[in-house]
C-alpha cells in the first residue's frame, strides 16, 4: 500500500498489522507497485519521473528515470514495463536501462492500465480509442474491443485459463474477453470499477 502525501510504502500482514517498509522521496507520488522475482518492490513515483526500488530490508534507491510513470508490470525475462503520461509504454531492464518500447500516440490512455498474458503479448486499456491495444514481442501493436463498447476502459487481468478482464469504471461494468478476443459483459452494477485482482479460488475483487 502507498501513501501519495508522504512517499510511504506499507507493509501489511495478513492479520492486518500495518509497518513502514520504505519511503520514496516526499510528494513524488506513488502510483503502481509491482514486485520482482528476488521480491523488491518497484514504486512508480509519478511526479518525480522515478522508479524507485525497494529491496525486502527496506533500502530504497531510484532504479530509473522515467516521465510521469503509472501502470507497471514485470515480463518472464525480468525486464519492466511502464505506461506514461506520454502514451509511452517503457521497458526498463533489470540493469535500469530505459527504451520505448511501444508509442501508441494518442490511442491508449496516460498511464494505461497494461498486464501480460502467458505468450508475452503486452495488453494496454486504450480508453481515447474505447478498446484495448496489443503488442506482440515484435512489437506489432494492434488493437480490439470484442464487439464490446468499453467506454472508461481501466485495469487489466488475465485469470489462469487466459481470459482478459477490464474494468469499464463509466459503464460501471467488467468486461470479458476470451483468448481470441470475443468479448462480453462479465459483471454489471458496479460503482465506477478500478481495481482489479485475483484470489486463489478464481474469485476477483
Amino acid at each position: 500500500s502507498t501513501d501519495n502525501t508522504t512517499g510511504a510504502i506499507y507493509k501489511i500482514t495478513p492479520g492486518g498489522v500495518v509497518t513502514t517498509l520504505g519511503t520514496t522521496p516526499i510528494n513524488f507520488g506513488p502510483r503502481d507497485l509491482s514486485i520482482d522475482n528476488a521480491g523488491n518492490l518497484y514504486s512508480a513515483d509519478w511526479s518525480g519521473n522515478t522508479i524507485s526500488k525497494i529491496t525486502p530490508a527496506g533500502a530504497v534507491t531510484s532504479f530509473a528515470s522515467v516521465g510521469s510513470p503509472k501502470s507497471m508490470v514485470f515480463d518472464s525475462a525480468g525486464n519492466l514495463y511502464v505506461s506514461t503520461n506520454a502514451s509511452t509504454i517503457d521497458k526498463v531492464t533489470p540493469l535500469g536501462v530505459v527504451t520505448v518500447y511501444g508509442d501508441m500516440g494518442t490511442k491508449i490512455s496516460t498511464g494505461a492500465p497494461i498486464a501480460f498474458d502467458t505468450a508475452g503479448n503486452l495488453f494496454a486499456s486504450a480508453a481515447y480509442d474505447y478498446s484495448i491495444s496489443e503488442t506482440t514481442p515484435t512489437s506489432a501493436t494492434s488493437t480490439f474491443n470484442g464487439g464490446l463498447y468499453l467506454n472508461g476502459g481501466g485495469a487489466l487481468i488475465f485469470d489462469a485459463s487466459g481470459n482478459l478482464y477490464q474494468t469499464l469504471y463509466v459503464g460501471n461494468q467488467i468486461a470479458k474477453f476470451t483468448p481470441a478476443l470475443s468479448g462480453s459483459y462479465f459483471a454489471a452494477g458496479l460503482s465506477s470499477p478500478v481495481g482489479l485482482v485475483f484470489d486463489t479460488a478464481g474469485n476477483l475483487y
